[in-house]
């Protein structure tokens, strides 16, 4: 359940698919026990694979979609042997902007509601240091803020009010060993800006909650992976959620897992969530 659309030209993109379908059933034969899948061309993936059900339903893959803009470079998607390398993407410094963020520990980002109203403890402003989010479906309706101010990361200085624009983070670099842990701020839906790149080496989950994990809606001067972006199902039947990234230049060499899990008590098993690149 692969669909590619490449209806201009190339960003800098790289990254290996492996092309991964449907889940099996229970009326499957043995040897697809664990799904369809294509042979790997590298240890690094997007997958969006549906789980298998032993006695059930196997769930649906997601799709993968890449679109191109304003490149000449080449798209190669492979389902086996080696990806071509005689293009080579040019060196690029990444750009984090006036107020950068370095996370070399896991955090799980704060979710908060802004009110004028000083005795609701939900708008409490969190300890300095931290990572927040603003939730965009409890703004107070004597609160002035901007979509565009909603959607982004702030670090709190334990001074500024909430969603003041000295503690937007414009960048941020996730260190090795590191997981940024992210709730939902537009209903199932993540929606997560930054002005400048987004860079990682350590890992983006979702908050592992209902029966699909959370989506994830991601923008960005540039994205630089090299850690994983995990939104794939982890309980009994849980579907993965879906991942979208819009970036001016997408660079990917990590893995990206939007698969659902798979269900052996009988039940349907967890679908793929779709994933969709936008290289400006």
């Amino acid at each position: 359940m692969i669909k590619i659309t490449t209806p201009f030209k190339l960003s800098l993109l790289a990254s290996a698919i492996a092309l991964t379908g449907c889940g099996s059933s229970s009326d499957d034969s043995p040897v697809d026990s664990q799904g369809r899948a294509g042979a790997e061309v590298s240890s690094f993936t997007i997958s969006a694979k549906g789980g298998a059900s032993i006695n059930g339903q196997g769930g649906q893959g997601g799709y993968v979609e890449i679109l191109k803009y304003n490149s000449a470079s080449e798209l190669n998607i492979e389902k086996e042997g080696v990806i071509s390398s005689s293009y080579t993407l040019p060196e690029q410094e990444p750009q984090f902007g006036t107020n950068a963020a370095i996370l070399s520990e896991s955090e799980t980002v704060q979710l908060v509601y802004v009110s004028n109203d000083v005795t609701d403890t939900s708008t409490h402003l969190p300890d300095a240091g931290k990572l927040y989010l603003i939730d965009s479906t409890m703004i107070s309706e004597d609160v002035n803020i901007s979509n565009e101010n909603l959607y982004r990361l702030y670090k709190s200085d334990g001074i500024s009010e909430l969603g003041a624009d000295n503690t937007e983070v414009t960048g941020l670099t996730i260190e090795e060993g590191a997981n940024l842990i992210l709730k939902a701020n537009n209903g199932g839906t993540i929606n997560l800006y930054f002005k400048n790149d987004l860079q990682t080496t350590g890992s983006i989950f979702t908050e592992n909650e209902d029966d699909t994990r959370l989506n994830l809606d991601l923008m960005s001067a540039a994205y630089y992976g090299n850690g994983a972006i995990n939104l794939s199902g982890s309980k009994i039947g849980q579907s993965g959620g879906s991942l979208t990234i819009y970036a001016h230049t997408i660079k990917n060499a990590g893995e990206i897992n939007t698969s659902g899990a798979t269900d052996n008590e009988g039940g349907t098993a967890g679908s793929g969530g779709q994933i969709q690149l936008y290289a400006n």
